[in-house]
């Protein structure tokens, strides 16, 4: 958490490079620990619980910073969130209704837009602020599309 709150402080200053390697590398660092915790065999309902939370929290909390530096496109970042939180809510309701299938704690449907591609779409924002409104409607149409497809 500490990683998010230095790369919101970063958004909210304007620092966008600088915001964007350290949600990169907060993204990596959550690989990271995923792996070595499924590999040492140390896997846990609670620690799979805290880890979803705090990646929504990273990805939640850097578009509410982008929305706030950038509040000519408070709406098409809230029709994004809208949309991120909805087919959060499918892929997760899906992962607790199936019987887990793989290595990880619950059953993962692998989709079209997963947090790379989350990634991808926030560091566009943060990169290329002219085209935030539509950046924003598009990664809006791909979660729908996401959502549609589960």
């Amino acid at each position: 958490m500490y990683r998010l709150s230095k790369c919101l402080c970063l958004c909210f200053l304007g620092l966008s490079i600088i915001a964007i390697i350290l949600l990169w590398i907060s993204g990596y660092l959550d690989a990271v620990d995923g792996t070595m915790s499924r590999l040492m065999g140390k896997t846990s309902k609670v620690g799979t619980l805290i880890d979803i939370t705090c990646d929504r929290l990273v990805e939640l909390f850097v578009l509410i910073a982008v929305a706030y530096v950038h509040q000519e496109s408070v709406f098409p970042i809230l029709i994004t969130v809208s949309m991120f939180v909805l087919s959060m809510t499918v892929f997760l309701t899906v992962g607790a209704l199936t019987p887990q299938k793989g290595e990880k704690s619950f059953y993962y449907q692998p989709g079209l837009i997963e947090r790379t591609e989350g990634f991808i779409f926030i560091t566009l924002m943060l990169a290329v602020p002219s085209r935030i409104t539509i950046i924003a409607y598009i990664f809006a149409l791909v979660l729908l599309l996401v959502l549609l497809l589960q």
